[in-house]
């Protein structure tokens, strides 16, 4: 993801970043942020175990500015996070946010392969080209505009999982056995 936030001129402009807190109906058994970098911060939450999901699950991020950090304020055992950032005229940070259910070398992995670059506008003419190109394969009629709005958001969201497991290079986490295990997905055309 790449995120963009506008600040007024100020010394101490900031990000608030809780690795720990609840997702949902989902409690964080564990989690770690810490900075890498003058212009990045790396870390992972695992999930505690749920009634469908029986074991924990870990998701790793890599998380990077396009300037730099002036200082890292942490808290609750390192799970959550201050990043500070001094602007001395208005301006926007940019956030690039990257994950892996493998390791924080996959999480950068993905980074890198996904979004090389930081045109903010661009990803946003990206986004929409494909998500417009993967909603245009079905074309409905008939029904209600309530009823073709629902059908489509359903149809998003039915698209929206289909990577979520699965690293740019093919390797994904197995939690169904004893011990999670890396896969790798084979590669061809």
């Amino acid at each position: 993801g790449l995120h963009r936030y506008h600040f007024p001129a100020t010394p101490d402009a900031a990000v608030f970043l809780d690795a720990g807190a609840p997702l949902a109906m989902l409690t964080m058994q564990d989690a770690k942020l810490r900075r890498t970098s003058d212009r990045e911060i790396a870390g992972h939450s695992t999930m505690a175990p749920t009634i469908r999901r029986q074991r924990p699950s870990t998701v790793y991020f890599i998380i990077q500015f396009d300037r730099p950090i002036a200082a890292l304020d942490t808290w609750r055992k390192d799970s959550g996070a201050a990043i500070r950032f001094q602007f001395p005229k208005p301006g926007a940070l940019l956030m690039k946010v990257a994950i892996s259910y493998v390791s924080e070398a996959q999480a950068r992995l993905n980074l890198n392969a996904e979004l090389p670059h930081w045109d903010f506008d661009r990803v946003v003419r990206e986004s929409a080209t494909e998500w417009n190109q993967a909603l245009s394969k079905i074309d409905i009629q008939g029904g209600t505009p309530a009823q073709r709005t629902k059908f489509y958001t359903d149809l998003w969201h039915s698209l929206l999982g289909r990577r979520t497991y699965s690293d740019v290079n093919g390797q994904y986490t197995d939690n169904t056995g004893p011990q999670p295990r890396v896969i790798q997905i084979p590669r061809n055309a």
